[in-house]
């Protein structure tokens, strides 16, 4: 059997340890949130923006085209699983883990993949900045967007406010509720979607599925796939957007 070298247990470091060394030649830029846990999960909960114009023909819609309904994110010092769920039933898994000690491999399921395909990307090391992959979303968040002193479901909160326009009376506002003490996101609305966090200690056992590793041997054994071509395609495939909709 063909060995598959898919942890870094070999020269010691986790996960973070080694998206870090990735980045160590990066500055990167300051951050409103403060970097989680090596062992940590998430849930991202999503819905139609109820102040947005046309909510309800939003939700109506939803009612017959599948949206993506939440996120679950699992991390340990190994690997980071995300379970995407929709509206539908149906759910797609994404793994990320560190591979042949300068790369990581994104391998996953995707809606608009036909059954039993994935997805692979090995990442180069500079292609990634390990500050913008738990939240990709907020990768808009600066200092200066700050109003402090707000609250969200009755918890205090700082709420980080940017408008964009697009055309002459086409402007989108996009808001972020962070928790001030913690500095971790409790809510962000894109004029689209409502994303909800919530977040726990407690991580179940990641393993590798069995449909993954075959397809990682597959890899290994007919060679190696075209690389992310660009740092903005990683982030882009992570991040959570209300176009992601088949």
């Amino acid at each position: 059997m063909e060995k598959i070298n898919i942890t870094l247990s070999v020269i010691g470091l986790s996960l973070c340890a080694f998206l870090g060394l990735l980045a160590q030649e990066e500055q990167a830029p300051p951050s409103v949130l403060l970097k989680l846990p090596e062992v940590i999960s998430w849930k991202i909960e999503l819905t139609p923006t109820p102040s947005q114009p046309g909510s309800q023909n939003s939700a109506s819609a939803q009612a017959t085209k599948p949206q993506i309904k939440e996120i679950l994110v699992a991390r340990n010092k190994e690997y980071r699983r995300d379970i995407i769920r929709w509206s539908d039933g149906k759910s797609f898994e994404r793994w990320i883990f560190p591979y042949q000690e300068t790369r990581v491999m994104m391998l996953e399921e995707a809606r608009e993949l036909p059954a039993g395909e994935m997805r692979l990307r090995e990442i180069l090391p500079d292609q990634i900045n390990p500050s913008k992959i738990d939240f990709p979303e907020l990768n808009w968040l600066t200092p200066s967007q700050l109003n402090p002193g707000q609250r969200f479901e009755g918890k205090k909160a700082d709420l980080y406010m940017l408008n964009e326009t697009y055309a002459p009376g086409d402007t989108l506002t996009r808001k972020a509720w962070i928790d001030p003490e913690l500095q971790r996101p409790l809510a962000f609305d894109d004029s689209f979607q409502f994303h909800k966090y919530s977040f726990s200690n407690q991580v179940p056992e990641l393993t590798l599925p069995p449909r993954f590793v075959e397809r990682l041997k597959l890899h290994e054994k007919n060679g190696r796939p075209k690389t992310a071509n660009a740092p903005s395609l990683f982030l882009r495939t992570l991040a959570i957007t209300p176009l992601i909709s088949i």
